[in-house]
């Protein structure tokens, strides 16, 4: 019955092309969450929106399924937002096209810059109504094309990257350039995949994580379910749990990371506020406080000229006169990112 449900799903998920405009495929109160629209006239795709359920969000997942799938497949994206949700995160989960071509005969590269296209029209549409984080997550297909998003440096707010089951093959690695792009990124990446995956996400493990290390990326991590394959099909209570353990740790970090660069600015501005002080200070002492010099065209005093000094006309300097150098004020961008 399982199957059954899940086949009519897909068969509605493929029929998209056919559904009359005005008609959201989501549009149900089955489905979990919001259905949307995304985009105008012919590059409008639908979406599925949901908002965290706290009363204020950490921030915005945007997901991407697996090739051939769609939003509310069961055993990944679907528990994945319900769960994330939960957990405090918006979310929003994309309808990517549908592929005609077999895996073997896919133009996976075409593909690919075609969901990139679509994941730009999503950041433009959620991210002025959504806190200043966001999070990148995909299945499959959907894997390879958030890291190549990532690469590209468009979000600033972009807090971290989570790869489910990600193919680097060395057939699709031609394409799509994802062990390249693994090796230029520096933020968070949470590579997980099921131990009897599909050989192509198994036999490349090492190589994503050799990848990283390339990259000295210190915040890759990659986890491995024990007994689940490429659905996650009876594991995805685990799968929902790591994911969510994982999303937690790099949000704290993010934080605290934030407190420390503001505690670094508040000090740093504290301390030029006291040196401009002291300088101030230096610079309305009366003039006969400071020695004056008979001659400044004369050569410098000798030993002997200062020897006649009365003592008590000597001069000490004032250590609360002496001025230190300006601090130069923070650089850098200032916030989460």
């Amino acid at each position: 019955m399982f199957r059954i449900a899940c086949i009519f799903t897909l068969l509605t998920c493929i029929s998209l092309p056919v559904v009359a405009a005005d008609t959201h495929p989501y549009e149900s109160p089955n489905i979990f969450g919001q259905a949307i629209w995304i985009g105008e006239g012919e590059e409008r795709f639908p979406a599925i929106y949901a908002e965290a359920a706290v009363p204020e969000a950490k921030g915005i997942i945007i997901m991407l399924h697996a090739e051939g799938e769609h939003p509310q497949w069961p055993m990944v994206i679907q528990l994945l937002r319900e769960q994330l949700t939960d957990h405090g995160w918006n979310t929003l989960a994309l309808q990517l096209p549908t592929p005609i071509a077999s895996d073997r005969t896919l133009d996976r590269k075409a593909y690919t810059e075609m969901v990139g296209k679509k994941i730009q029209m999503a950041v433009n549409h959620v991210m002025p109504k959504n806190p200043p984080v966001m999070v990148l997550l995909g299945h499959g297909l959907g894997a390879n094309a958030v890291i190549k998003r990532a690469t590209e440096h468009l979000d600033n707010n972009l807090m971290a990257v989570i790869g489910v089951s990600i193919n680097a093959d060395a057939h699709q690695t031609e394409a799509l350039n994802t062990l390249s792009h693994i090796s230029q990124l520096n933020l968070p990446i949470l590579d997980v995949y099921a131990e009897r995956d599909r050989l192509e996400v198994r036999q490349s493990t090492k190589q994503r994580k050799r990848a990283a290390l390339k990259a000295g990326n210190k915040n890759y991590r990659q986890l491995k379910i024990p007994g689940a394959e490429h659905h996650f099909y009876n594991h995805t209570a685990m799968l929902g749990s790591r994911v969510k353990s994982w999303l937690d740790a790099t949000y704290r970090k993010t934080v605290q990371d934030k407190g420390d660069k503001t505690e670094a600015f508040m000090k740093s501005n504290m301390e030029t506020s006291i040196d401009k002080k002291r300088i101030k200070e230096a610079q309305m002492l009366p003039a006969t406080d400071v020695p004056a010099v008979a001659n400044t065209e004369t050569s410098m005093p000798t030993e002997n000229m200062l020897s006649e000094i009365p003592a008590a006309d000597k001069i000490d300097p004032d250590p609360t006169t002496e001025t230190k150098p300006v601090a130069p004020n923070p650089t850098g961008p200032e916030g989460l990112f």
